[in-house]
């Protein structure tokens, strides 16, 4: 229901968070139990279908929607369809680090070495998780060449959240 909601909220966007929460799924190990959950197709199905519906009935309503909404959203992911857009493969990285999170990112570093250095804690592993599902996000949002500034965005309650862990 949330992903539905996303998606006719902000399209697209609402899968980019899907990186985070595949990097969750195979360090808890649960890839194979999800994969053979029967509840994910069926779910993903009425997804689909919903999102089809949708498609269907506004294009009756506004012929041509459907293609400029494609053009917009589907095909940015490997063509420069917004060239005041295309951006270098670090601009996500260059924003955080200059603009929008410079304290964040030393923090970062600062609260890395004293909790990697105690002996053990049971928390290691979800601030582990957390850091790889940052960065699988960032990784996933700069391989487009059409990039977006608020398309880090779902990054910073998980850095958040690593930091208040640390």
């Amino acid at each position: 229901i949330l992903f539905l909601l996303g998606y006719f909220t902000k399209s697209t966007a609402v899968f980019l968070i899907l990186p985070a929460l595949l990097v969750f799924a195979i360090g808890y190990k649960k890839v194979i139990l999800i994969l053979t959950d029967k509840r994910l197709y069926f779910y993903t199905l009425i997804f689909v279908l919903l999102i089809a519906g949708y498609y269907f009935l506004r294009e009756q309503q506004d012929p041509g929607h459907f293609n400029v909404v494609f053009h917009s959203e589907f095909l940015r992911v490997y063509e420069k369809v917004m060239h005041w857009h295309v951006q270098p493969f670090s601009f996500y990285f260059d924003i955080i680090y200059d603009r929008e999170n410079t304290y964040g990112f030393y923090l970062s570093v600062l609260l890395l070495i004293p909790f990697f250095s105690f002996s053990s804690t049971k928390y290691k592993k979800v601030v582990v998780l957390l850091f790889v599902a940052i960065l699988a996000n960032l990784l996933f949002i700069s391989m487009p060449p059409v990039k977006l500034e608020w398309y880090p965005a779902p990054i910073y309650p998980m850095w958040a959240l690593m930091n208040a862990v640390m």
